[in-house]
């Protein structure tokens, strides 16, 4: 991969599409604890010789397995609808038409868990009345009010292809639109002190996208194309609370809102690009890679604050702001594959990637924030041994980072946010293996691992809370002799969520019984080292962890229908990331959030297919 969006690698999710002539109706539904379930159907339907309509539907919900003693809710709550259609058409052999359409709602009920209480005596007091208070090993929330996401998305899209002799030209037209409201109580207390940090999102996307591909087989293959980007994000932040720490100490009597009130953004960012890539086959087993990309994108962005409509404190006005930003980039890439057998290829590429300017004004002032460029080097080796029982696949990459794009964790505002800023430079290098082995036919075990050594080289932020500061300029969190402020040098320091060691094991059996049935069985478990949430932060520390999974049924050999039992983190491991409370309400103290994938599920499923 290189180019646009491509500087750590690109995951693309290919849905099925219709089948001529087919019909079938697949049911899968699932059971399990905390009322995690999950309803999907989906139905192929011939309309015709050359039409098929494929439609899928489907939720899925689970309780939270975090009580709230307070308000009676759960944190990790989960409740999804969506429906997906496509419909194909191919009029003639040269011509065929895809058109998509989707809608989804999805419902979260996370929120931050307090890690530890600090020095603040007030906001001590509030948990006096609880036979167990919040700390390390607790998972329970006591704020009053909520912390929802509410998010309802759809899109459509028409696909057409169309053969010019060998050629294919491909056209594709999207469109999506996405809302989310979000409803935020950040104090985490029984008591109103800071319970609406409130806002959402309403964004819309269009792109274009026409392509020109070669006959395969050739000497030469490649691809052209020609893309267009346009998007528009609106959104809007109120944070505001009263500040109230209970009957003794209750609070000003009106709201104190930060900001000055509602903050409304909108952000419209169009991208133009060019781009080709193909393969040169110099002799047999011997291919010339080579590919170019040419980009150019236009972000601006605004922010206007209006006041509350009710009456309250202002802490901290903050400006109106508009601003544009421009960049173009040419980025490309260049490869050798060698297939000294069938079974066996090794590979080497260099390749650029780019990630487009943006503006962010997460902390009430506005910055620009320059594009990410990346030059990246890789070797591998792909391969299938044993007549295909053995599959062993490496690769070995090395990525050099400029200005490159992280979110930083600004703890000098009141709460403390995350925004977007460049780091400078980063060095992410490192190895992976995927190996796969059929020892019979009815077992397969596969196994896969990473090293990875992912360390800024150039990053300037802010001090992380509590952080020694160094006496000599440029060390540690020391504070700087021009803006006299305190800053981190944090060079050296790998990024924060990026394990160094991950690995992954896997088996597969099946086993043939009498009447046409047949056992099935897997087990996976998935281990990752110690990371931390926070830059810096030693107590932000996530330790490592490994999650076992697993699923046995029984079913026809046919596969018209199977029975079976899942467990998700079977051992039942929880894993949570800290991060620093807001100072102004519990300083010296931190906060969790906890993954709804940190607690054990163990449930049914039945399947049938038509």
């Amino acid at each position: 991969m290189f180019g646009k969006n491509s500087s750590a690698g690109v995951i693309q999710i290919v849905t099925r599409k219709p089948q001529l002539g087919v019909s079938s109706l697949d049911l899968d539904l699932s059971y399990g604890e905390r009322k995690d379930q999950l309803e999907r159907a989906t139905a192929n339907v011939p309309l015709g010789s050359n039409v098929a309509l494929r439609v899928t539907a489907f939720h899925n919900a689970q309780q939270g397995a975090i009580p709230n003693v307070v308000n009676g809710t759960h944190v990790g709550d989960r409740d999804n609808y969506g429906i997906r259609g496509k419909l194909l058409w191919e009029p003639t052999d040269k011509l065929s038409l895809l058109v998509t359409g989707e809608y989804q709602t999805g419902f979260a009920r996370d929120g931050q868990l307090i890690e530890s209480l600090g020095v603040n005596p007030l906001y001590n007091m509030l948990f006096n009345r609880f036979a167990v208070k919040p700390g390390h090993d607790v998972y329970i929330a006591y704020n009053d009010g909520d912390w929802t996401a509410n998010t309802r998305l759809w899109g459509s899209s028409l696909q057409a292809d169309y053969r010019l002799g060998d050629f294919t030209l491909t056209s594709i037209t999207a469109y999506r639109s996405l809302k989310t409201t979000q409803l935020t109580d950040i104090d985490g207390s029984p008591a109103d002190i800071f319970n609406h940090s409130d806002g959402g999102i309403d964004s819309n996307q269009f792109t274009q996208e026409l392509r020109l591909t070669s006959p395969s087989g050739k000497r030469l293959e490649y691809t052209l194309g020609l893309y267009y980007y346009h998007t528009t994000n609106g959104g809007w932040t109120a944070q505001y609370g009263d500040f109230n720490f209970g009957p003794l100490f209750p609070g000003y009597g009106v709201p104190v809102v930060l900001g000055g009130g509602i903050r409304n953004n909108v952000n419209y960012v169009r991208s133009l690009a060019a781009y080709g890539q193909g393969t040169y086959r110099i002799v047999d087993g011997v291919k010339l890679i080579g590919g170019l990309r040419y980009t150019n994108d236009r972000n601006h962005g605004e922010l206007v604050v209006d006041k509350l409509p009710f009456p309250a404190i202002v802490s901290g006005q903050l400006p109106n702001y508009s601003g544009t930003v421009r960049a173009d980039n040419v980025s490309g890439k260049v490869g050798l594959q060698v297939e000294p057998t069938r079974n066996v290829m090794v590979y080497a590429t260099w390749s650029t990637g780019y990630k487009g300017p943006a503006i962010d004004g997460t902390t009430g002032t506005i910055h620009e924030v320059r594009p990410e460029t990346v030059k990246s080097y890789e070797i591998g080796l792909k391969s299938q041994l044993f007549n295909g029982m053995l599959t062993f696949n490496t690769s070995l990459y090395w990525s050099d980072f400029t200005n490159f794009q992280a979110q930083t964790f600004d703890t000098s505002v009141t709460p403390p946010a995350f925004y977007l800023s460049n780091a400078g430079g980063m060095r992410a290098r490192g190895v992976e293996v995927e190996t796969s082995l059929r020892v019979s036919p009815r077992l397969r075990l596969s196994a896969n691992g990473a090293y990875s050594d992912a360390t800024y080289r150039q990053y300037l932020s802010t001090c992380y809370p509590g952080q020694p500061v160094s006496a000599v300029v440029g060390v540690g969190c020391y504070v700087d002799p021009t803006t006299k402020a305190n800053v981190a040098n944090y060079a050296g320091y790998r990024l924060p969520n990026a394990p160094e060691w991950s690995y992954n094991l896997r088996a597969d059996f099946n086993q043939p019984l009498a009447n046409e049935l047949t056992l099935d069985a897997n087990a996976n478990w998935a281990w990752r080292d110690k990371t931390q949430a926070v830059l810096g932060d030693p107590k932000s520390t996530i330790t490592a962890y490994g999650l076992l999974n697993g699923t046995i049924g029984i079913g026809a050999s046919d596969g018209a229908w199977h029975v079976g039992i899942y467990a998700r983190n079977l051992l039942n491991k929880h894993f949570y990331a800290a991060y620093a409370a807001p100072a102004a309400i519990n300083p010296g103290g931190y906060s969790k959030i906890v993954s709804p994938d940190a607690f054990r599920t163990i449930g049914g499923t039945v399947s049938f297919r038509f």
